[in-house]
């Protein structure tokens, strides 16, 4: 099933009234290189309803096509931003120390803390 016939059958959300994407070509939006070019971005830039959009897609999963005038790999960064992913403040698990997460993998604070989480890996490992 294209975008369009999707798009007809599926109920659009009650923002999508104000969008200014609404009625173009759903295929704009969905490019097959997946990167966004400057005329979607543009036009999501003076939305009223951008906010709507992007919030729409991250709440439910969209993986695919331009949404809030964001593709794919913005909206997943984006997501684990919001999730609890880097950029967030949270404890070292090894001292317990405040830091800023440099990605949604880290759990470390710094080089010294991460010699200690070796070592203690080590020790474990020769336990067994």
């Amino acid at each position: 099933m294209g975008i369009e016939a999707m798009i007809e059958i599926l109920p659009a959300p009650e923002w999508f009234k104000e969008a200014r994407c609404r009625g173009l070509k759903p295929d704009m939006f969905f490019p097959t290189s997946g990167r966004p070019n400057f005329s979607v971005t543009s036009l999501c830039e003076s939305c009223p309803v951008q906010q709507d959009c992007l919030n729409y897609a991250l709440e439910h999963d969209e993986l695919e096509g331009i949404w809030g005038g964001l593709g794919k790999k913005d909206r997943v960064r984006l997501r684990r931003i919001r999730l609890g992913g880097f950029g967030d403040k949270r404890a070292c698990v090894i001292c317990g120390a405040s830091y800023k997460a440099e990605s949604y993998k880290h759990k470390i604070c710094s080089d010294k803390c991460r010699v200690v989480d070796k070592r203690l890996k080590i020790a474990e490992s020769r336990k067994k």
